[in-house]
């Protein structure tokens, strides 16, 4: 953490979970070693698996804290060993049984070291607290923790166990964290880190199950678990929070650099259950921890730092979005200090609160992405000193985009290059950005897979377009239109053929471009056509379109196994992973060395947890029959020739 914040800021505040006290002790001796003494810990624990707060208020000084404990605690006397500054014995609490559904929190004690470690940092605190940061203990109602784990899910895209969430509860009651670390300076905001430590015992049927229980309890029973929230310090020991809504008008100011990269380098992660289910070994390429949770961060980004770097710091950012790219550079102008205006579709109106509080200024003009776009360039034409942004189409975006090829090539193990890279499309310009990838590290063996939905395939339909087969002419619907252009880009054919879609049917509206980018479309079949002159020593490019539902699978599958929650546009990628038999037929075995492929995970924030509970209804009305019946529907165009159907 001390390398990866910015500027050597040394943290206000760390809030970490505490069961037994080995992620605190962990903790603690890493900050003892970079000299974070003035950091305050907060532990974070629910009723009912609390033994460590227990344990630290039966050795308070104060009566009122030790009648707090339950009266069928065991508090038993011990002798401190590690500390030479404490006196000599301390008082470690035992309960008799975990009650609490944080199971994971459930050690009937603490380790005797996290006891000393609080009793130390309080009395350095009270000695020195000019210099000296202490311990503050929490102990959550378990509605509180499942409240935070909806929360979280809905918010940051990702699933935790309750015993994570008792950590996160602090960002969702009201008020609390402003208690615990108050913003005392209005010049200086406190830098908190929350450890998010996991776990994977959470599933869907328990979602669905807190959902339920949060709905019975309603507002008067949130209102009265937070009454019941205990907090202990150095300052004595306070069991109710009063509930109060600070909101923060953050100033426009840059915090980055625009000579640096913005964008995080995110984890490529292997997936043990993935690969042990499928018998290749998968990585995944993290993009939905960017900051604006997709990979578009990385190349709007890079092309607004040029845009400021230009233009000046009163450049004014604008683009027409129907979500990601939109946040994308919001958080990016956020990050650089300047102006930003997203223009959104109507249909597309509830990412709008998302866009303010990333600080951008938001204007919804017109039905589709296209009347958005019109919009936004009128704008920029009669506006001094705005730049329009578009949201897949320029060369400036595929080069930050490819970033995440070259990480990929950094941090698979030593001279591994992936059999296959598999992501989805939809206007092309993460595509762009990894064709450049393979091509620049000479991935030529690598065969990039392209996943799109029927109704939001315009790059599909744009290589069938250019295809001299007529039958794969003839599954162009007939709404669609072709237009012949001639190249951007020097190639064997003087022109190609470009597929419009009039309207996006799909539910995946996050790959609803109604044309690919065309410079990108041309790598493409670049790339096929050399492969198909030299099979044996190219891999080409392999395009597949699916329904919705197999996409709605691939999320609720990638939700429950990977605990993170994607929109359809990233779960059209992950889908081989859930379907049998889908991933062999797009990257077959060829001996008995397991494939190695890459998912780019590519994020989106366009998918609450009223989706999921949608999803799951779909697929459970759908049934088998209806799997089948969508996996005869997949569309699968490669080097070898065009397959309908995963039986085929």
């Amino acid at each position: 953490m001390a390398q990866q914040l910015p500027n050597n800021i040394v943290p206000d505040a760390l809030l970490c979970s505490v069961g037994g006290g080995g992620l605190l002790c962990g903790i603690a001796q890493g900050m003892r070693d970079v000299g974070w003494e003035q950091t305050l810990i907060i532990t974070s624990e629910t009723h009912g698996a609390n033994a460590y707060h227990l344990s630290l208020l039966a050795n308070s000084d104060s009566s009122s804290a030790q009648n707090i404990i339950p009266a069928n605690t065991t508090l038993s006397t011990v002798t401190i060993k590690s500390s030479k500054d404490l006196e000599d014995n301390l008082i470690i609490a035992t309960l008799p049984a975990i009650t609490s559904e944080a199971i994971s929190l459930g050690a009937r004690s603490p380790a005797r070291t996290a006891v000393e470690l609080w009793l130390e940092r309080r009395l350095k605190a009270i000695q020195y607290p000019a210099n000296r940061s202490g311990l503050i203990a929490v102990s959550f109602p378990d509605e509180i923790v499942i409240r935070a784990t909806l929360e979280f899910l809905e918010e940051q895209k990702m699933l935790v166990e309750l015993a994570c969430a008792a950590t996160l509860a602090h960002a969702y009651v009201p008020g609390l964290l402003n208690k615990l670390v108050p913003i005392n300076n209005s010049l200086h905001r406190p830098t908190v880190i929350f450890v998010v430590c996991g776990g994977a015992k959470t599933t869907l049927q328990d979602i669905e199950r807190y959902h339920r229980m949060v709905e019975l309890s309603g507002t008067d029973g949130f209102e009265a678990a937070c009454q019941e929230i205990l907090v202990e310090s150095q300052f004595g020991v306070y069991p109710t929070v009063a509930m109060e809504n600070k909101v923060v008008n953050d100033p426009v100011q840059s915090i980055v650099d625009p000579d640096n990269p913005m964008h995080i380098e995110t984890p490529l992660i292997f997936a043990p259950l993935m690969s042990g289910r499928l018998g290749y070994d998968i990585y995944l390429k993290l993009e939905n921890l960017q900051p604006s949770q997709s990979f578009k961060y990385r190349g709007i980004s890079l092309y607004a730092a040029r845009a400021v770097k230009e233009h000046g710091p009163g450049v004014h950012l604008v683009t027409a979005s129907g979500g990601n790219a939109g946040l994308a550079l919001a958080w990016a102008g956020k990050a650089l200090g300047v102006r930003t205006t997203i223009y959104i579709p109507k249909a597309a109106h509830e990412v709008k609160p998302a866009l303010l509080a990333a600080g951008a200024e938001v204007v919804i003009e017109g039905k589709d992405y296209a009347a958005a776009l019109e919009s936004a360039r009128t704008f920029c034409s009669n506006t001094n000193h705005a730049v329009l942004f578009h949201a897949y189409d320029h060369p400036t975006l595929w080069e930050g985009h490819s970033t995440l090829v070259y990480e990929t090539a950094r941090q698979l193990p030593h001279g591994v290059a992936p059999d296959a890279i598999i992501c989805s499309v939809g206007g092309a310009g993460l595509l762009g950005g990894v064709l450049r990838g393979v091509n620049d590290l000479g991935w030529d063996q690598t065969q990039v897979v392209t996943i799109e939905t029927f109704g939001a395939n315009c790059f599909h339909l744009s290589l069938l377009a250019n295809d001299l087969n007529k039958t794969s002419h003839e599954l162009i619907p007939s709404q669609v239109e072709i237009f012949q252009k001639p190249r951007i880009s020097p190639g064997t054919q003087s022109d190609v053929r470009v597929a419009h879609l009039s309207s996006i049917t799909s539910q995946a509206a996050s790959l609803g471009a109604p044309s690919p980018a065309q410079a990108v479309l041309e790598q493409a079949l670049d790339r096929r056509a050399r492969a198909a002159q030299d099979p044996s020593r190219l891999a080409g490019l392999t395009a597949v379109t699916v329904s919705d539902e197999i996409a709605m699978r691939g999320t609720l599958g990638f939700l429950d196994e990977q605990k993170m929650l994607v929109e359809l546009a990233c779960a059209v990628t992950l889908s081989p992973a859930y379907i049998p038999g889908f991933l062999e037929k797009l990257v077959p075995k060829r001996s008995a060395q397991r494939p190695v492929v890459v998912f780019v995970v590519c994020g989106g924030s366009k998918i609450l947890l009223t989706d999921v509970e949608r999803y799951q209804s779909v697929v459970r009305n759908s049934g088998d029959q209806g799997l089948l019946a969508d996996l005869e529907r997949v569309m699968i165009d490669s080097n070898m020739g065009l397959a309908m159907g995963l039986s085929a």
